[in-house]
């Protein structure tokens, strides 16, 4: 056996589509999957041109555009392509082309190296899909769809942290259902879930005119990150918070101060300074959320913190 046909023998073992082609887009080799692929004996490949083996025009002049640019640049070149076969099935190939030089290092030829990527790339798009639903599962709650609580504790540190850089004001709102264990307990859990959607769903159209972050907390609670905003709008978006949840009239027969479900809000706002921390602001909010319980629950209190000459915080009532 001559070195020629050991060369050959070799191409004709391997799966990927390997051809030749000389200056004038010419087919001067091949191996075995590439005639296989082009459904040709290797006779009929040598000596054609893509117009004699690939019916569809837009692919032959795709064909020549890349084999041109080749020869022009003297340079590989790589790309994604893909093919269809001749039972009219579809194969995406990873396609690489090489400038073939002669002794005198002028490029006489290309050689391509076509390798079918077809699952590997379906493989990929499922990867991707399931990574996809991975990272909106961990950032969202599944009964409210909205986002969780882990979601919200890694975004609004990186607000706050801008905030605190920028000096601009932030609010934070706990929003709390009045008597949703009684509820629950009186309506069932379906129910309950249910309920909670509702709530979160409007909460979200409540605050989508601000730069805001709206996630369930847990239990019967979200949590409203805002930011630039100020005391008035803090207090006026926990008033639209009540009259939007009155509308819903949602009821609730086990609730001992309406007949329908309410919530009781806790907010808190200031400018943060170096001595603010995010559980800072969540505790004050959380500290007026007990304020407004404490009142009859069904409204809304609201805190901010204001400075001193001497530079210490002290917390207002806004309103309650």
């Amino acid at each position: 056996m001559n070195m020629q046909q050991l060369l050959q023998n070799i191409i004709d073992s391997i799966d990927d589509l390997v051809f030749v082609k000389d200056r004038n887009f010419k087919y001067i080799a091949c191996n075995q999957a590439f005639c296989d692929f082009v459904g040709k004996e290797y006779n009929q490949v040598v000596g054609a041109f893509d117009e004699d083996l690939f019916p569809d025009p837009k692919v032959v002049q795709w064909f020549r555009e890349w084999d041109t640019k080749l020869f022009n640049q003297d340079a590989a070149q790589q790309t994604e392509e893909w093919c269809t076969l001749p039972d009219g099935s579809k194969v995406l190939f990873d396609t690489v082309k090489y400038p073939f030089k002669n002794e005198q290092g002028q490029t006489t030829a290309l050689v391509g190296i076509s390798r079918d990527i077809t699952e590997k790339k379906r493989c990929l798009e499922k990867i991707e899909q399931l990574n996809q639903k991975l990272l909106y599962t961990s950032n969202h709650d599944v009964v409210t769809k909205i986002h969780n609580r882990r979601y919200f504790n890694e975004t609004f540190e990186v607000s706050f942290m801008d905030a605190m850089i920028s000096q601009t004001q932030v609010g934070v709102l706990l929003v709390d259902i009045d008597y949703f264990k009684q509820y629950n307990d009186r309506y069932g859990h379906l129910s309950g879930d249910d309920c909670l959607l509702r709530i979160a769903q409007t909460l979200v159209e409540v605050f989508s005119e601000h730069e805001n972050i709206v996630a369930r907390f847990g239990g019967d609670e979200f949590i409203v990150a805002l930011n630039q905003v100020t005391e008035v709008d803090l207090e006026a978006l926990a008033e639209k918070c009540h009259s939007a949840l009155k509308d819903l009239k949602l009821s609730n027969s086990a609730s001992l101060i309406s007949d329908y479900i309410t919530l009781t809000i806790g907010a808190y706002t200031a400018i943060p300074d170096s001595c603010d921390t995010v559980f800072s602001f969540i505790e004050s909010a959380d500290k007026a959320l007990y304020q407004a319980k404490k009142l009859g629950r069904n409204q809304s209190v609201v805190y901010a913190g204001v400075h001193k000459t001497s530079g210490e915080r002290l917390i207002k009532l806004l309103s309650n």
